[in-house]
Formats: C-alpha cells, sequence, structure tokens
C-alpha cells in the first residue's frame, strides 16, 4: 500500500529521475531485524528486489532510477535489469579513495556498462578546493574536510568518465570554479555513448592505461590515456602494434591535455 503510493506521488511531482541510495545498508538493516518481517522466509535481497520492481512499475519506464550498490559487488545484480544505472563505487570527496573506487571497481563492473546499466563513478569533483565530508564520517554532520585537487588529479578524474562514456554528475557549483577548471570542464564535454570491450588494465595497477578507438566520416583515432596512480612520476611502455592494435608505421601523437604535438612515433 504505502510504496506504490510514495513512488506514485514522486511521479506527479513531475520528477522523471531518481536516485536509489544505500542499497546495502538497507539489507544490511533487514538482516538485523530479518524475524521481524512480514514474510522471513523470504531473503532479504528477495524482498529488496520486489521493491524495485514496485519502483519501476510506478514510475515507468521512461523514467530514470539509478541505484546505490557501491559497497558490496553481489548487491549490482539486484536491480541491474529493472534500473538504468547504479553507482559502483563510495563518495569521491578526496583523491586517496580514487584509485580504489574507481578503476579497481571499473574492472569489474564495466563490462555491464551501457549493456545491461549505465556505470556511475560518482560525482566529478575538480575543484582546486572543496569542503565536504570526510570519506570516513560521511554520516557525521559535524565532520568536515578541506580537500585539495592538483590539475593531474582533476585531469585523471575526468579522464576514464569521459574515455569510458561513464555517468557524469558535476559535484562542484560550476560557478565557483575557475577559468582552468571550467575550461578542462568544457573540454570533457560531451561524453562518448560507447560500449566496453576492453579498458586495457587490472586491479592494483599503479599505472592504468585506458584505449579507446574513435571513427568519424572524415578521420580515426585511437585515444589513449594513462593515469598514473602514485605519488612519484611513472613510465609506461606502450606498443603501437600490440598495445594499441595499429599496423606498424608512423603514427603522430599529439597531447590532448597540454595541447601539443608529441612527436611522430
Amino acid at each position: 500500500h504505502y510504496l506504490p503510493r510514495l513512488f506514485r506521488q514522486t511521479k506527479e511531482w513531475g520528477f522523471k529521475s531518481v536516485k536509489w541510495d544505500l542499497l546495502c545498508e538497507a539489507i544490511d538493516e533487514m538482516e538485523l531485524h530479518h524475524d521481524k518481517l512480514y514474510d522471513p522466509t523470504m531473503t532479504s535481497a528477495d524482498i529488496q528486489r520486489r521493491i524495485m520492481e514496485i519502483a519501476r512499475k510506478e514510475m515507468g519506464e521512461d523514467a530514470y532510477i539509478l541505484y546505490c550498490a557501491a559497497v558490496d559487488k553481489e548487491h549490482i545484480s539486484i536491480g541491474a535489469d529493472l534500473f538504468d544505472a547504479c553507482r559502483i563505487g563510495r563518495d569521491q570527496w578526496s583523491w586517496e579513495n580514487f584509485h580504489y573506487q574507481v578503476l579497481d571497481k571499473l574492472c569489474s563492473h564495466y563490462p555491464l556498462h551501457n549493456v545491461l546499466m549505465y556505470n556511475d563513478p560518482d560525482s566529478m569533483i575538480i575543484a582546486e578546493k572543496r569542503v565536504s565530508a570526510a570519506d570516513t564520517c560521511l554520516f557525521d554532520s559535524k565532520v568536515r574536510i578541506e580537500t585539495v585537487t592538483t590539475k593531474e588529479e582533476a585531469i585523471s578524474r575526468l579522464t576514464p568518465t569521459v574515455l569510458l562514456g561513464l555517468v557524469f554528475n558535476i559535484g562542484d557549483d560550476i560557478r565557483k570554479l575557475s577559468c582552468e577548471r571550467m575550461d578542462m570542464l568544457k573540454k570533457s564535454l560531451p561524453i562518448a555513448d560507447v560500449h566496453p570491450k576492453n579498458i586495457g588494465f587490472t586491479q592494483k595497477q599503479d599505472v592504468a592505461p585506458i584505449i579507446v578507438q574513435v571513427s568519424r566520416p572524415y578521420a580515426d583515432w585511437t585515444v589513449l590515456g594513462v593515469i598514473n596512480t602514485k605519488e612519484e612520476p611513472g613510465i609506461k611502455k606502450m606498443s603501437i602494434a600490440e598495445d594499441l592494435g595499429l599496423e606498424t608505421g608512423d603514427y603522430i601523437a599529439y597531447d590532448f591535455w597540454n595541447e601539443k604535438t608529441a612527436g611522430v612515433f
């Protein structure tokens, strides 16, 4: 009785996009009080699935529903065929979490992207300074930390989201972005409508390459993004034939972010 009314009202208010947050925490709560549920013979996952089915039915097929299953990958499958997108990692306030919460999660979840559902790596935060909730104290409203994002970190956050066609939610107040960061944001849009093939890296790599083939009626490009997640400088050797899948020959390399030709290889 209650849930259909809830989502029907949401639709009547005019909302066409809904984020279903804290999926894992909701299931954990059901587990704690399972003997008190209406039908304790059902698993918590099955109950959650039924709730999601009600939400989709009432909101309609044209609504965009994103759910957050950022902690346990076994929860990803609960609503993947019902909803349009899924948060695959925790909140991205700090750079320290970027490797584990974005790059590592993409290794396991990206094959589902733009096939079964869209991957959402969390809000894109590229401002030089930002005061936000601490990662470890997400639900304590009194805890605030100031995060600083360098130019290289901002580029590293933007690049996989753009090249892999991920959900792009801007987490900054764009009115307060500097001219440099606003220019970076402009260069990153629009997001490519791409499907997964091979993103070229595995978990626990310190230097992660992303390779994307781009074809247009007037030209073809191989776009290579190389992200160094370590503090110290790194070197990544790439083979034109074996790594990039190109025929042996001369190729012009252009450094997109620095806007200069890197040479002929």
